[in-house]
């Protein structure tokens, strides 16, 4: 199941123009939830197999989805970035803090 997550975050995935997942086919908007969806499995995957672009790609969603989402005053994130009207929706859910 991990490989077939994967192979569609690879060659399916809706992205944004930075590289973003997009939450669902042909969707650029970026939800907090695929951050936990796709990120711990990639990551996983990548260790398990020494695939190290698999990890590679999971951090880069981590930043690309700090950029558009994270809440500048508070380090919080918002739920969702729609990329086609460029603004944040939703309430604010995460923290990231250094150390943690």
């Amino acid at each position: 199941m991990t490989q077939q997550i994967a192979d569609f975050i690879e060659t399916k995935a809706t992205r944004t123009s930075d590289g973003g997942l997009g939450h669902w086919s042909g969707n650029r908007q970026l939800w907090v939830d695929t951050l936990y969806m796709a990120c711990p499995p990639l990551a996983n995957l990548g260790r398990l197999t020494s695939r190290p672009e698999y990890v590679k790609e999971a951090a880069k969603q981590l930043q690309v989805f700090a950029t558009h989402c994270r809440d500048e005053k508070t380090g919080l994130f918002y739920h969702m970035y729609d990329e086609p009207k460029d603004q944040r929706v939703g309430v604010l859910w995460a923290a990231v803090t250094a150390g943690s």
